[in-house]
């Protein structure tokens, strides 16, 4: 049986989770939020943005296969997905990625600017809701990168669409064995021989449907090859929800 990650208890958080939430606060009771981009006053918790420059953010095409998010004629499955079909059942995003989300993205992937998180995380909750599913699980870093980021954005962003959802977290299901190049920059044959059988699922998942938690999904290669560790496993569907999906051709 499945158990829920304890993120709800207090006790069980650890030092810099509180005293972040603990910053966070008395940084908002002191001061007004500002916007991210423009510096403007913004109301509190609507994901570092002021209402202006979230208008701006780019919307997914209206007609984008149902599988990876690529744009398509009239909303069929792209070429790529019809060939060779991805590990990954379906995904799931909130943006395209293009300005103004993408600095934002970066600054919380590599500056810990965790102020969209739970918005992010609470309006994928509401994306996601028709996925019938058993636990949410966040991409992992490799030891060595998550050593010297200091935290797992994905797992920041996954906190939020299991507290929303009432689901279970499960962090330690799926690990990444391999420290592997950035992918920034590479091909998507490069990405591929990269990222292939970098990660490992250590838990027994038959039959299970898994929400799978990152925070851009570009070529879909990280994606696919955590899917394919978690179907090794045993998992009967795997849906990846991202903040962002890139607009170019994978």
């Amino acid at each position: 049986m499945l158990s829920a990650y304890p993120w709800d208890s207090p006790a069980d958080a650890s030092f810099a989770d509180v005293l972040r939430c603990g910053a966070r606060t008395l940084l908002d009771a002191i001061l007004p939020p500002r916007c991210f981009l423009c510096g403007k006053a913004r109301e509190i918790n609507d994901g570092a943005l002021c209402a202006a420059c979230a208008a701006d953010l780019t919307p997914l095409p209206a007609a984008r296969c149902p599988r990876c998010l690529i744009a398509t004629t009239h909303g069929e499955s792209c070429g790529a997905c019809q060939q060779h079909p991805p590990y990954f059942d379906r995904a799931y995003a909130l943006f395209a990625y293009d300005f103004p989300v993408s600095p934002l993205i970066q600054a919380f992937k590599y500056r810990a600017v965790f102020a969209p998180a739970q918005s992010w995380g609470t309006r994928l909750a509401a994306l996601t809701n028709d996925a019938a599913t058993d636990c949410v699980l966040p991409i992992p870093l490799h030891a060595e990168r998550l050593k010297a980021r200091g935290y797992n954005q994905s797992l920041e962003l996954a906190r939020h669409i299991a507290r929303a959802r009432g689901l279970p977290l499960l962090p330690d299901t799926l690990h990444k064995i391999r420290a592997t190049t950035p992918q920034a920059g590479l091909s998507l044959k490069a990405r591929q021989k990269n990222l292939r059988r970098a990660f490992e699922c250590r838990r027994d998942l038959s039959g299970k449907n898994i929400l799978l938690v990152d925070d851009v999904l570009t070529t879909g290669t990280t994606a696919n090859e955590a899917a394919r560790a978690l179907k090794a496993r045993g998992a009967r569907a795997v849906w990846i929800a991202v903040v962002a999906r890139t607009l170019r051709e994978a």
